[in-house]
């Protein structure tokens, strides 16, 4: 399960090894995609997930864990989509 925070997306899932719930940070970037109009939806693709959850590549290639969120939130300027979903520096 995740909640959405502002530094990313808090998210827990449950350790293989140890069978417990741990909890880590996703960020979720250079997503692309369009608007279907006739659906009223956003139809996003092509994601790239950044996570803490201490395993490289869990999401992929591109995932490059922690480095990945700070070199993004270094990176990142804020536009006006960021104000509108309340994703402020």
């Amino acid at each position: 399960h995740w909640t959405m925070e502002g530094d990313g997306i808090d998210w827990a899932y449950m350790d293989e090894g140890t069978g417990e719930e741990r909890a880590a940070k996703l960020l979720v970037c250079d997503i692309q995609g369009c608007y279907v109009g006739e659906r009223y939806e956003f139809q996003l693709n092509d994601p790239v997930i950044h996570s803490q959850a201490g395993e490289r590549c869990m999401f992929g290639l591109t995932d490059h864990g922690t480095s990945g969120i700070m070199l993004f939130m270094k990176s990142h300027i804020c536009n006006p989509l960021c104000r509108q979903l309340g994703l402020l520096n």
